[in-house]
């Protein structure tokens, strides 16, 4: 049985800064795919939840329509609030904007380390915020944020925020782990996936009930991911349609 300890060492946001680092390291699909698959098996299913989107860029469901509504210049007011000075200087020769962040980070952070469940509240209080001064009170959350974490972390953390990961991980990959988690064929994943509409509550019930992904179906009213069409090698009405071939149209009837 897994203490306490061990648990929150795995869904401590560190752990998913460090897997971001070692898959922008990797080159092979493959590995990339199984390093995401063996990381979502050491998650509970509402930490798997979280780290499948975050993967992504995206801070929440793509069916929610919530938004963080924080750009690059808000990004740097709330890493200037927690230096103390402006980190304008931090931009030479960074290959990213994730990466200028790091550098311009404190060493040692303020605080508990942060946890996953700690970077989905704070998340869902910026995107919550209202009224006079929302803009700020946004900014000051993020930098909150940012003081508990290290230059590390905070470097996915705006990547997050601004929703570009540039870790080399794209839905596909993410699908791949996902089927590999559950054991199932990907072709089920991505039924599944079309049918929810997104890939944390698919990578949350992969964890937590595999056998359940083949009775997901489509819900009405409930947005559904849409399907790219291939182009197909040749076309025939009995293989397209019915064996009933088609009426006449009126205008070419015999009169």
């Amino acid at each position: 049985m897994q203490t306490d300890s061990e648990n929150l060492a795995k869904t401590q946001f560190a752990a998913f800064a460090a897997l971001c680092e070692e898959l922008a390291a990797t080159a092979s699909r493959l590995a990339r795919t199984r390093l995401v698959a063996d990381y979502f098996a050491r998650l509970a299913p509402d930490a798997v939840e979280d780290a499948a989107r975050w993967l992504l860029g995206r801070a929440f469901p793509e069916t929610e329509g919530r938004r963080l509504s924080l750009g690059g210049r808000a990004v740097w007011q709330a890493v200037d609030s927690v230096r103390g000075t402006s980190a304008a200087a931090e931009w030479a020769s960074a290959p990213d904007f994730g990466e200028v962040i790091r550098r311009a980070m404190p060493a040692v952070p303020e605080g508990a380390p942060l946890t996953m469940a700690d970077v989905r509240a704070a998340f869902a209080a910026i995107a919550t915020a209202a009224g006079t001064g929302v803009r700020q009170r946004r900014v000051a959350l993020l930098a909150d944020l940012l003081r508990r974490a290290t230059p590390l972390q905070a470097k996915y953390l705006v990547k997050i925020v601004v929703g570009e990961m540039r870790h080399g991980v794209q839905e596909g990959i993410v699908l791949d782990a996902i089927a590999a988690l559950a054991g199932v064929p990907l072709d089920s994943a991505r039924r599944a996936q079309q049918a929810l509409g997104d890939i944390g509550r698919l990578a949350a019930l992969a964890r937590r009930d595999p056998a359940q992904l083949g009775a997901v179906a489509v819900r009405l009213f409930h947005p559904i991911k849409p399907m790219l069409a291939q182009s197909a090698a040749c076309l025939t009405w009995s293989s397209a349609c019915s064996a009933t071939p088609p009426r006449t149209p009126p205008s070419s009837r015999a009169r």
